[in-house]
């Protein structure tokens, strides 16, 4: 499926057009020619451009690189723990709980034994701001996992818990992120904002 263009209006099929106007023509433009765009041009996009132009590029840049094929992977979760420090009105973990529990690191790694099958290529940690975990506890269970299971992807550790144990211990977000990285995280997820 392509699209024409027709005096600055680009025909996404019969029913749906986006308009490219300034000041976003000449980005669009180069990204629709398959040309790369600076970080400060996508801030612009992100912040000022309409939804309908965003999703028109998205599909134009998706398009060129895997047609119609659509990719996904397969994860599973495990969550070391299911007490926290704090109380979101969102979230099911509590500051205490009769039913707590905390996970070791081989607990986890049991866990994600029990839950592989072979076929996922993701497991995503999530779990809570646990009055005892460390940043050393973070780096053990990643490196384990990374040991144990080298072909999955590990996301793990949403940034509030990142940031409240870096900050407690004083450790620079950028050290952080490039131990926890080395130990074996692919990536963090999104705290239930993932896109």
């Amino acid at each position: 499926m392509g699209y024409a263009k027709i005096e600055g209006v680009y025909q996404m099929n019969e029913k749906q057009s986006v308009l490219l106007t300034s000041p976003f023509s000449s980005i669009s433009e180069r990204i629709i020619a398959g040309e790369r765009i600076t970080p400060e041009e996508a801030a612009i996009l992100f912040a000022e451009a309409d939804l309908s132009l965003l999703s028109y590029l998205a599909t134009t840049v998706k398009r060129r690189i895997s047609g119609e094929s659509v990719f996904y992977n397969r994860n599973f979760h495990v969550e070391p723990s299911n007490i926290c420090r704090f109380h979101c009105r969102f979230c099911s973990f509590r500051k205490s709980s009769e039913k707590g529990y905390l996970l070791s690191v081989d607990e986890v790694l049991d866990k994600i034994k029990s839950l592989y099958t072979g076929v996922e290529t993701e497991v995503h940690i999530t779990g809570s701001v646990h009055p005892k975990h460390n940043f050393d506890y973070l780096l053990k269970l990643v490196s384990a996992i990374s040991d144990a299971f080298p072909l999955l992807h590990i996301k793990a550790f949403s940034a509030v818990e990142l940031a409240f144990i870096m900050n407690a211990e004083g450790i620079p977000f950028a050290e952080g992120l490039s131990k926890l990285k080395q130990a074996g995280l692919g990536s963090l997820p999104g705290g239930g904002a993932e896109i």
